[in-house]
């Protein structure tokens, strides 16, 4: 059903994209930035103007031409620089932040690192909205380039910016989503993000609260936004070296809790990533032996293992990982004092039967964890010794 805002909504992005098609300047886009675009101008410019863009296959081509009209924005404000009216900044903040939604690095990453430069020479102190604007248009619009990496890096070592100010977190964001260089082996830049997230668990391993939750979050963030496997992941923590600057609690943030990644084939040999504490599990049940090479301070091992072995590591994984809590703040001394627990458990009845896995009392053994576990669901346990605990 048509409605009047419906109505103007298709009336604008008529409007926009005829702009678009044709060649002209961006009097039009500063207009826009500064008072609104179009009719029902209830919704804040920028937002108006990235709403216009249309859909499918045809966003990509006009949102880069979009991007460089922008561009040419910013040179133009920057040749002319800005008076301390409210009306020039609103269109300061406007720019900046359509610039922020646009996400198109090889339009926007050069000319928005001349403006920050414009902006620092000019000693001009940002409004908060601003400056958090210009923020997000840097990184969302990152090539790889060495000075941007060294800005974001003296920012997280706490180092202020003369435009953005000091924020370790913004400059651990920034360095987390540096893009690879060309030719790299991964889209990403190994070391921005291997220390930037290294930094932040620094940064947040201080507090034994829920803060440290907010690092698994930007682990699971780069995850999604590189496309990482775990392998890739352990790497990074491995030589970044977390564990010895941050503590063994980062290596919870890789995957869901004590897990175990699987098929990783190198040189026709099947290699998997096992948790330390999967490790111990399979070692006290007395089938598989688990020997391989310790990464990130021995939290993880990478071992090779055979098909026979595999099945029954799977097996016991699903065992295993049903009798561990399921909170997602549950504290690490807390899981791993209960997973003691378990451990003694299956040692004790490996020591009984040698075959306990082809047994049925097996099941049963498990069974009875399983209950006991959730009976002492609400005990503080203390974590079992030679165990990293993190905390």
């Amino acid at each position: 059903m048509e409605t009047p805002a419906r109505n103007a909504e298709v009336r604008n992005a008529e409007v926009f994209r005829a702009w678009l098609n044709r060649a002209g300047s961006v009097e039009e886009l500063l207009e826009w930035c500064r008072f609104g675009f179009g009719s029902g101008r209830d919704r804040i410019p920028h937002e108006q103007l990235a709403a216009a863009l249309p859909a499918g296959k045809e966003r990509g081509p006009m949102a880069r031409e979009l991007a460089r009209r922008v561009a040419g924005a910013l040179s133009s404000v920057a040749a002319n620089r800005f008076s301390k009216d409210q009306e020039q900044e609103l269109l300061r903040y406007n720019l900046l932040a359509l610039a922020a939604l646009l996400d198109c690095p090889a339009e926007l990453h050069t000319p928005l690192w001349s403006y920050h430069a414009v902006l620092a020479q000019d000693g001009c102190r940002l409004p908060e909205e601003t400056r958090v604007a210009l923020a997000d248009a840097l990184i969302n619009n990152q090539l790889f380039d060495e000075v941007a990496r060294t800005k974001w890096r003296a920012m997280a070592e706490g180092k202020a910016d003369p435009v953005l100010g000091t924020s370790l977190e913004l400059g651990c964001h920034g360095l987390i989503q540096m893009p690879g260089a060309p030719r790299a082996k991964y889209p990403f830049d190994e070391e921005s993000v291997g220390i930037g997230l290294r930094m932040l668990a620094v940064h947040y391993g201080r507090e034994l609260s829920t803060r440290r939750q907010f690092f698994r979050r930007q682990v699971m963030r780069a995850k999604t936004l590189w496309k990482m496997i775990p392998e890739t992941l352990v790497h990074l923590a491995h030589k970044y070296e977390w564990v010895k600057e941050a503590g063994h609690w980062t290596i919870d943030a890789l995957c869901d809790q004590f897990t175990i990644d699987f098929g990783a084939v190198k040189n026709g040999k099947r290699f998997w990533l096992v948790w330390h504490w999967f490790a111990r599990c399979f070692e006290a049940w007395g089938e598989v032996e688990v020997k391989g090479k310790k990464l990130c301070g021995g939290c993880v091992l990478q071992v090779e293992i055979t098909d026979a072995a595999a099945t029954h590591c799977r097996a016991m994984q699903k065992s295993i990982t049903d009798l561990l809590p399921k909170q997602p703040d549950i504290r690490e001394s807390e899981a791993l004092g209960r997973i003691g627990q378990i451990l003694d458990r299956y040692k004790a009845y490996a020591e009984q039967n040698q075959k306990a896995s082809k047994t049925p009392g097996a099941m049963e053994a498990i069974r009875q964890v399983k209950a006991e576990f959730q009976g002492s669901r609400k005990t503080d346990c203390p974590a079992p010794k030679n165990t990293p605990v993190g905390v």
